[in-house]
């Protein structure tokens, strides 16, 4: 792996392993599809305006699929978990540890004719490894109703669907530029956002607090390097976020909040680090092939 996609995956982790020191010192009144079908609005048209404005008409882009492919990504799953918000945040996060997992046995099922699969069957021992580390975070729990497991269900579900469309838009991205992929991607979730989140929650007007969301929405370049690193890296790779994030964001708890010292949060966060190390520092098969720059022209 480059230097530039470790730099670029360290500053990925710690924007999004401290989003969460955000949302305390500035909680938002609106729910959470709202919320983000507000920032991805922004986004998209902010990307939309960048293309406008540099007079070129981009590339031919498989529209449709990014469209379908981002919903899959980041919608879909956005949606199903929150229908199961009474999940507990730890718990759903031992869930999404899954994910690695997932595009493991995806890239194998999905490429058979692959002269060389072993190196991804391989590295299902660290993937195991990480998620068992998840399970071992105090917080965990088992359903224990009926309800329970039903809405574990839907968080499963949407762990799937977040492994089918990293799987997808990576062969969609690459060679394509970024800010039209950017558009799509954010206005299709934007979109569909929308359309779900008042089957979740009931509608909260944001003109009160428009200029604080759209403040909060400056996030573009986080989301740009969400793209560049999609689109840069092989799927299993960057499906190590999903151990190093959740990772980064209990080592920042511990030294913000000091809790009492667990032993077992001590094991937990050593299994992380073993699995999505070891997921990230991998061989790949993408490793051979040149990976395209990034691009915005």
């Amino acid at each position: 792996m480059r230097r530039r996609h470790v730099l670029g995956f360290a500053l990925f982790c710690l924007l999004s392993g401290s989003g969460w020191l955000v949302d305390n010192a500035y909680p938002s009144p609106l729910p959470a599809l709202e919320r983000q079908a507000l920032h991805d609005l922004v986004i998209a048209l902010a990307a939309a305006a960048f293309l406008i404005f540099k007079r070129r008409s981009p590339q031919p882009i498989p529209l449709l699929r990014i469209a379908t492919a981002s919903i899959l990504l980041l919608g879909l799953p956005a949606s199903l978990n929150e229908l199961a918000h009474s999940v507990s945040a730890t718990s759903g996060l031992a869930l999404f540890a899954l994910v690695p997992l997932f595009l493991i046995v995806g890239a194998i099922a999905f490429n058979p004719s692959s002269p060389n699969p072993q190196p991804s069957r391989a590295l299902m021992t660290p993937a195991l490894i990480g998620f068992v580390g998840a399970l071992l975070l105090p917080a965990f729990q088992f359903p224990s109703t009926t309800h329970g497991a039903f809405l574990f269900a839907l968080v499963f579900a949407a762990a799937l669907s977040t492994a089918a469309g990293s799987l997808w838009i990576y062969t969609l991205l690459r060679g394509h530029d970024l800010a039209p992929a950017l558009a799509i991607f954010c206005g299709a979730n934007a979109l569909f956002l929308g359309i779900v989140a008042p089957l979740t929650s009931p509608i909260v007007s944001p003109a009160s607090s428009l200029p604080h969301e759209l403040l909060r929405a400056l996030d573009l370049p986080q989301l740009l390097l969400f793209l560049w690193l999609l689109r840069e890296l092989d799927p299993i790779r960057f499906g190590s976020r999903f151990l190093l994030v959740p990772l980064l964001s209990v080592l920042e708890g511990v030294i913000l909040v000091h809790p009492p010292i667990d032993p077992r949060l001590g094991l937990a966060a050593l299994f992380m680090a073993i699995g999505g190390v070891t997921l990230l520092f991998a061989n790949a098969p993408a490793d051979a092939e040149s990976p395209p720059s990034l691009n915005l022209r």
